[in-house]
């Protein structure tokens, strides 16, 4: 009763796909998705969308409709989105709201932590952080996510604006 399928990386990742309803253009290899729509992956990803098109040979799936994406550490929803699934990046596009959570840590880094908060001009270390922005472009890669665009992010009280911010990061 529901259209399932899987689209796997050159490291031979998987991305599964699950809808209640879909079309498959043969001839385009398109395939749009409707209405309930799950993507997982072997990295972490869990999207909720309700419209999504699939180009399966070049392994992209965009979203012109709102999404919520769920990570290990967090979450992002935006009202467009674009995942190139080969090359583990992602693009989250108008209204895009970010709440990240760190990771737990051992007491020891977490006492590095208290020592270098004291230094820090914003926020605090291992508080959730919260991101607004127009755009979101993540290189999973490179470990890189850039914010543009109206950028609003707090911390532990602090607020922090500007036109762009590019943060690093660490995991899968």
């Amino acid at each position: 009763d529901h259209i399932t399928g899987d689209m796997i990386d050159a490291k031979k990742q998987k991305t599964h796909l699950v809808a209640t309803r879909g079309l498959f253009d043969n001839k385009a290899n398109i395939l749009e998705l409707y209405d309930s729509i799950d993507v997982t992956g072997d990295g972490g990803l869990n999207a909720k969308l309700t419209h999504a098109t699939i180009k399966t040979k070049e392994g992209i799936i965009t979203s012109d409709q709102p999404s919520t994406i769920v990570m290990g550490v967090g979450r992002i929803t935006s009202n467009q989105l674009t995942i190139r699934q080969k090359t583990k990046e992602y693009t989250f596009v108008d209204n895009v709201k970010t709440h990240m959570k760190p990771k737990d840590r051992p007491p020891a880094a977490a006492a590095e932590d208290q020592t270098a908060a004291k230094a820090l001009p914003f926020g605090k270390p291992g508080e959730p952080v919260d991101v607004a922005s127009n755009r979101l472009d993540v290189d999973d890669n490179s470990k890189t996510a850039v914010f543009t665009g109206k950028v609003v992010a707090t911390q532990a009280g602090a607020t922090l604006m500007a036109p762009e911010m590019t943060v690093t990061y660490e995991g899968a």
